[in-house]
């Protein structure tokens, strides 16, 4: 009777009445009047996207990059290399953890652990070990070293460096170009990059 046009299910709940009768409340959204709309007036903006070849291959040295192994080795740690880690954290006087060690495992620059002692490690090949002084965050997972500066032992048990694969017909089949040709692996590349301009 009053035109309405819902939006979505109604909430509904029963109120009293006298035996006979059914009574209760709908409670919903409805669609707003917009009205006529002349569309000869609106400005409409047509998205299109822009991928260089710069972009494919950024894109490819990111899908090089995924697709990295670790190769040990008996060199000193530097930029980019994979380091498992031992520490330990002394702060007046009380070791964390009281027994044992933390491990961790780190690229160095990656940030994956705190910088002072990911730059700790620059240098250290496996087996060496050194202490540094370290500032913990205020939201610190350990309350005790939280928002405080200890000194930690730090300890690189293992150093590796990255080896990426080279773009030959397996690398580019392996992302489902069965050609194995470079020109129509940058080609689906290119695709999927303007495609996700557009949604993004």
């Amino acid at each position: 009777q009053q035109n309405l046009q819902p939006v979505g299910q109604p909430e509904i709940n029963a109120e009293g009445g006298a035996s006979e009768e059914i009574r209760y409340t709908a409670t919903f959204e409805v669609a707003p009047e917009f009205g006529d709309i002349d569309v000869t007036t609106l400005a409409i903006q047509r998205a299109t996207a822009s991928v260089e070849d710069a972009d494919i291959d950024n894109m490819i040295e990111t899908l090089r990059q995924q697709r990295r192994t670790w190769n040990v080795v008996e060199r000193a740690a530097q930029d980019g290399d994979l380091v498992n880690v031992e520490n330990f954290a002394v702060v007046d006087g009380k070791r964390f953890p009281e027994v044992g060690v933390e491990r961790g495992v780190t690229v160095i620059g990656s940030n994956m652990l705190l910088p002072a002692i990911e730059q700790a490690l620059i240098g250290m090949a496996a087996g060496d070990e050194k202490t540094v002084d370290v500032a913990f965050p205020a939201d610190w997972r350990i309350a005790e070293l939280a928002g405080r500066t200890a000194q930690v032992d730090v300890k690189a048990t293992k150093v590796s460096e990255p080896h990426l694969p080279e773009v030959d017909a397996d690398f580019i089949r392996s992302f489902g170009v069965k050609s194995g040709q470079l020109e129509q692996f940058r080609a689906e590349v290119r695709w999927t990059g303007s495609r996700w301009e557009l949604v993004n």
